[in-house]
């Protein structure tokens, strides 16, 4: 997705891939303000996205809750 912080066509069809990927029903209502704010977090990314991290960073470890229902 190139420069999607200023396409509203790629943005929207974006979502749309990412909600049915996601199984997200978005109301036809809804839509407009989904992609949206979608793009305050895209140009929001930005700044972060271009921050690159040494190849020999280790990835944090997944956090998996205990089950309680064990106690």
């Amino acid at each position: 997705m190139s420069n999607v912080a200023t396409d509203s066509s790629q943005l929207a069809q974006f979502v749309r891939e990412a909600a049915a990927t996601a199984g997200l029903a978005i109301a036809p209502e809804d839509f407009a303000d989904v992609v949206t704010q979608f793009a305050v977090l895209a140009r929001a990314a930005v700044p972060l996205m271009k921050f690159s991290l040494p190849e020999d960073v280790v990835a944090a470890a997944v956090f998996v809750p205990d089950d309680v229902s064990q106690r």
